[in-house]
């Protein structure tokens, strides 16, 4: 299908949403377990398709190589999300903190799902792609935030 190819290049974006989750991290919880904590709460807001979930924890600063911002980036996923829910998968990932930065590498394996399972045909995901993805974090007000992702999903044409 042509337009499941476009709509999940758009799903990756998606991915700074991803990482947007509840940050408040106890004393002990480390950066790194505090950032995979918002990368895991981000893909299970995009199955359960909750947009203001997955972005409360965009930083207002979000910019990408492909000037996308805040704005911009909760649009995308509320077109998205529309279509029924995105399941994300994270292979892979690395985490470097630098002070009050961090840095992601991860693969991400996404596909469009179906919210109900109604035939066979609902189990099997559509267009499922894969991303080498890079995401930057912050340490905004105690949280970590998202500021960044790029990698090779990053495509001119789809820029909002």
């Amino acid at each position: 299908m042509p337009g499941t190819r476009r709509r999940l290049h758009l799903v990756v974006p998606l991915l700074a949403l991803a990482g947007i989750a509840t940050t408040s991290a106890c004393k002990r919880e480390t950066p790194e377990a505090a950032i995979r904590r918002v990368l895991d709460d981000g893909c299970e807001a995009l199955q359960a398709r909750d947009v203001a979930r997955a972005a409360r924890h965009l930083s207002p600063d979000y910019q990408d190589k492909l000037s996308r911002t805040n704005p911009q980036m909760r649009g995308l996923a509320f077109w998205v999300l529309r279509r029924g829910p995105v399941t994300v998968i994270l292979r892979d990932t690395k985490i470097e903190v630098e002070g009050e930065t961090a840095t992601v590498t991860t693969v991400a394996h996404a596909f469009l799902g179906r919210s109900e399972i109604n035939r066979l045909g609902d189990l099997i995901p559509q267009g499922a792609q894969r991303f080498e993805l890079t995401v930057r974090f912050a340490r905004e007000g105690g949280d970590w935030k998202v500021r960044a992702i790029d990698g090779d999903w990053t495509n001119p044409d789809l820029a909002l």
